[in-house]
């Protein structure tokens, strides 16, 4: 019993705190980094399209224009800051209705720093261009 309040604190911290994106990619881009992207999300695109063009992806304003869908999707606020709000993030780069490539974190979005959106942008850069896809 007196480990409750010790446990209860921890996972309040945790529940509080940033979690390092997650990747995984499946395939890569035909056309590389020259590989138009369509973002879709239903709260803050444009920070996270503002997020992923500095990370280098070449992200295009109508669906017309890529065959690739990269679908951001941002959970309930779990906290919020002057700076802005703790949410879990999901990206899902698709390509013809399937899944190629996943990253998923846990943090602040908004202007504050470290900004997971601003850290899965260039994870998922890294792990789609830097790294070997067997």
């Amino acid at each position: 019993m007196k480990l409750f309040p010790i446990i209860l604190l921890g996972f309040i911290i945790s529940g509080c705190s940033q979690i390092k994106p997650e990747v995984e990619v499946v395939d890569k881009l035909p056309q590389g980094r020259e590989t138009p992207i369509y973002v879709t999300a239903a709260r803050q695109k444009e920070e996270c399209k503002q997020a992923l063009r500095q990370a280098g992806f070449r992200i295009v304003d109508r669906i017309e224009e890529s065959e690739r869908l990269l679908r951001v999707t941002i959970g309930i606020d779990q906290d919020v800051k002057a700076c802005g709000k703790l949410n879990n993030v999901k990206f899902q780069l698709r390509f013809e209705g399937r899944t190629v490539a996943e990253a998923n974190g846990k943090g602040w979005t908004g202007t504050c720093q470290p900004n997971i959106l601003t850290d899965m942008s260039h994870d998922l850069w890294r792990k789609l261009f830097e790294a070997q896809i067997q």
